[in-house]
Parts: structure tokens; C-alpha cells; sequence
């Protein structure tokens, strides 16, 4: 099979803190409202596969019977990728590691990482607890001192945070987040601020004992960082995040013209600005997938791009 690059259809998620904010800034096109996420790399069959119109199959698809194209062995596609409006506060969760989630849920664990596209003013991010152990946890989430155990950090654009299994968390409003993790959908609910769906006027459910099982204490891992850029062939390149098994992410900016090597396979996602990769025409919102091998990219235009991938050694 040729090893083009190839554009991805988003799937798109409501969400009862989301709004019309990714249609605004990167003209998604969807009715769905509030929106709250583009699922713009998934390959969960039956929730969310993204269609590859050029090829008339599914990422999951090409996945299982083009794994060459991915050089990988895992039995579903190692990441996932979505672009976050937050327009209220999102829960707060935690993610089990894969043990547990095998376990309990049967399906993986869901370690993940935020970049930072746009925060507005004031914007925070709930990152960790300020418990001393497993039983003061427990005891002040069972008395509901929220407003003691939740601590923030405060991210700028181009920040970037890690999120590990067993650490609590939740993007806090007016937030624009690239969000990179490893391919699931499982979710522990904490905390939901006694929100009303309004859809079924009730709360939304929330997982306390598997929470427990999960939640780390104390918390103790470093917060938002923002790494240096390098230049490589016309490119600035920002290494945010490698660690086999897991994922890797990072960002390429090109002013004018440039080129970019990437071994492994890619998914390229268009942040900002419009030009052409190896010829084909791109443009803000958009998301191209780029084969194991596919060899030397030239990028032509002045584009922001934010780049997932993954290897296993």
C-alpha cells in the first residue's frame, strides 16, 4: 500500500460543559451542541473510529489490516487524540492504571497529557490533592472539603501537563487543550460541583469507590512545564513529551518553508495557519495521518502543528 499521508473526520462528543467554541476557532462542522470535544484520532469501535474518506474505511480498520503502515504490535491503536473547549469546569476524575482497568472495566488504563492551545485569563487547572495519605483522602472527600483538598495550577498557552493514572484532575473553563493519551475511554467521576444535567435533571454519577481504589497519596508529581525549541531544517521543534509504550507529542512551527523527518507513524494535527505537506493543501482544524517510513516531509506555508506519536522502543 502506498504510504501517503491521509486526511482524518473528526468525531465530535457533547459534553454539558462544552459550547460552540471548537466550531468557532477551527470551523469544525457539526450540529452537536454544546459541543465539548473533537475526537480527531480514536479508534474505539462502537464509541468513536474516524473515517478515512480517501481510503472509504476506518482508522480502525486500516489499523488492523495495514500494520505496516503503523509498525506496531499493540492489537488496537496505541493513541488517542482530542481537541478540548472547555466553557465550564469538567469534572473531577482520575484514570486507573491498566491492572486495574483490565480488571474492573476491561479495557485499558488512560494515562494522558494536555497541551495548551488557549487559556483565557484567570484559567485554572485542578492538578493533585493536598491529602497526606490514603485515609485522610478518603476521609475529606467523604465529608466534602473540596475547597480543601483541590489544589490548581495555572496554565498559559504552550504549556504542557502530564497526567498519570492515579493522579486526581480537571481542566477548569475557558480552556483550548490538545489532549494526547493511550487509547481508551475510562473515566473515574471524584467531583462534578453537584451539577444538574439538564437533559435528565439529575446528577451525574460519580465513582467514589473505584476513585479510591485508583487516587495516589500524597501527590507528589511535578506540574506544567514548557520545554525549549530547537531548529531542525526550517522547523521549530518543541519535544514535549517521549516515553516508549505510552506516547510522544510535540510541536512543529514553520515560518516560510521547511522539512521534518518522523520515523515512526504520525498524526498531524493542524493548530493554526494553512499551507501544503508534501504537496497537499492543509489547513487550520485539520488532521493527516502519516505512515511508519513515509520519509522526509516538506512543509511549505506558515503553519502550527501538533504532532502525536508513539514507539514502542
Amino acid at each position: 500500500m502506498n504510504k501517503e499521508i491521509y486526511l482524518l473526520t473528526p468525531e465530535y462528543k457533547e459534553r454539558i460543559w462544552g459550547g460552540t467554541r471548537l466550531q468557532e476557532v477551527f470551523g469544525f462542522d457539526t450540529d452537536i451542541q454544546p459541543l465539548g470535544e473533537a475526537w480527531t484520532v480514536t479508534s474505539l469501535v462502537g464509541n468513536a473510529d474516524n473515517r478515512i474518506e480517501a481510503l472509504d474505511t476506518t482508522l480502525n480498520t486500516l489499523y488492523q489490516e495495514h500494520r505496516e503502515l503503523f509498525g506496531t504490535s499493540d492489537d488496537l491503536l496505541p493513541v488517542k487524540v482530542m481537541i478540548i473547549a472547555s466553557e465550564q469546569n469538567l469534572s473531577v476524575q482520575v484514570h486507573p492504571n491498566d491492572a486495574y482497568a483490565l480488571e474492573h472495566d476491561h479495557s485499558l488504563g488512560k494515562p494522558e497529557a494536555w497541551y495548551i492551545i488557549d487559556a483565557k485569563e484567570g484559567a485554572k487547572i485542578e492538578f493533585g490533592h493536598t491529602a497526606k495519605n490514603k485515609e485522610e483522602l478518603k476521609q475529606m472527600i467523604q465529608e466534602g472539603k473540596w475547597d480543601e483538598l483541590l489544589q490548581y495550577v495555572s496554565p498559559k498557552k504552550g504549556d504542557f501537563l502530564f497526567v498519570p493514572d492515579g493522579v486526581m484532575h480537571a481542566l477548569g473553563k475557558d480552556l483550548l487543550v490538545f489532549e494526547i493519551s493511550k487509547n481508551a475511554d475510562l473515566t473515574y467521576r471524584v467531583y462534578d460541583y453537584d451539577r444538574v444535567d439538564a437533559k435528565t435533571g439529575k446528577k451525574r454519577e460519580l465513582h467514589l469507590e473505584k476513585s479510591l481504589d485508583v487516587l495516589h497519596a500524597p501527590f507528589n508529581e511535578p506540574g506544567l512545564i514548557h520545554p525549549e525549541a530547537e531548529m531542525i531544517n526550517g522547523c521549530e521543534v518543541t519535544n514535549y513529551f517521549d516515553v516508549p509504550k505510552q506516547f510522544t507529542f510535540k510541536r512543529i512551527l514553520v515560518e516560510q518553508e521547511g522539512d521534518y523527518l518522523q520515523e515512526e507513524f504520525g498524526f498531524y494535527f493542524i493548530a493554526d495557519g494553512q499551507g501544503m505537506i508534501d504537496g497537499h493543501k492543509v489547513k487550520k482544524g485539520e488532521t493527516y495521518f502519516v505512515p511508519k517510513g513515509h520519509g522526509n516531509l516538506h512543509l511549505f506555508g506558515k503553519l502550527d502543528i501538533l504532532l502525536a506519536t508513539y514507539r514502542e522502543q
